[in-house]
């Protein structure tokens, strides 16, 4: 992973993926994010298709600065080159004004990892505002980078798309001279959960109700993470869909309950 955002399935990717049909031909993942179901899935399935959208325009500049082979070596500049303690952090925040995408990337990338900006933990949060040693400067970027290179690889397999779900096409249509049978394509949608507040938009109960409307109507296997909300087990109960207890999430407020509502039989929902 090169994100670090808040609700990130980076600790669930293995069992929810563990829920996912074993027959999958293109793999769309509506709401991107940090990447980390679609990164696994490209680890376990690496001949498949993949599509990946997000409505974040930082996310998706970020993807497209490193599948351009000029702009990747100027990220790589920035990263390198720049120090790292708190004045910077501070500045990065609340005052640079990005000139270009490049920089605009680096800008995201490095509060993304680094602060709470994008989820990061409290240990890193807190190297990162502390006035850093030369050597500490040294390995966070060293790691940074590390991060960087090891997913150019695995880039250049994904498609990237910039949209709201709604504006998103399901099923994904392909050239005829390259034919990707409809019962092969699977959907995993990881919104931000309903009633929680992030630095992403709001998503609200309409948002919701709106992408149950489209999976289910895209007639396509499909997956949707969230939490045990009551309008999500009222929806999910109303569309007869199955509903899968992950486990609990505690953060600094309360505890709740991780599900996965799926179109399809895996093992016995939270309604039998």
């Amino acid at each position: 992973m090169i994100l670090n955002r808040l609700g990130n399935k980076k600790e669930l990717a293995d069992k929810i993926i563990s829920y996912f049909p074993k027959d999958i031909t293109c793999f769309i993942d509506l709401f991107f994010g940090a990447g980390s179901i679609t990164w696994k899935m490209l680890d376990l399935y690496p001949n498949i298709h993949y599509h990946a959208n997000d409505n974040d325009d930082s996310v998706f500049n970020l993807w497209n600065v490193l599948i351009d082979s000029e702009k990747i070596n100027e990220l790589y500049e920035l990263v390198y080159y720049s120090p790292y303690h708190t004045g910077v952090h501070e500045f990065l925040s609340k005052k640079f004004v990005p000139k270009n995408d490049v920089e605009n990337a680096y800008r995201f990338l490095v509060l993304s990892n680094y602060s709470l900006y994008g989820g990061a933990s409290m240990n890193e949060v807190n190297k990162s505002n502390v006035l850093l040693s030369i050597h500490s400067s040294e390995e966070l970027k060293k790691k940074l980078l590390v991060k960087i290179k090891s997913n150019l690889d695995k880039i250049k397999f994904v498609k990237f798309y910039n949209y709201d779900f709604r504006k998103i096409q399901l099923p994904i249509s392909y050239p005829t001279n390259r034919p990707t049978q409809k019962n092969g394509q699977f959907v995993y949608a990881d919104p931000p959960y309903v009633g929680t507040k992030g630095n992403y938009d709001i998503f609200t109960e309409n948002d919701s109700n709106d992408l149950f409307e489209k999976l289910c109507n895209s007639e396509l296997r499909f997956a949707y993470s969230e939490f045990d909300h009551p309008l999500i087990l009222d929806q999910a109960k109303q569309r007869n869909l199955n509903v899968i207890v992950l486990g609990e999430r505690q953060n600094i407020k309360n505890r709740r309950t991780e599900i996965l509502v799926t179109n399809y039989e895996t093992e016995r929902s939270l309604f039998d």
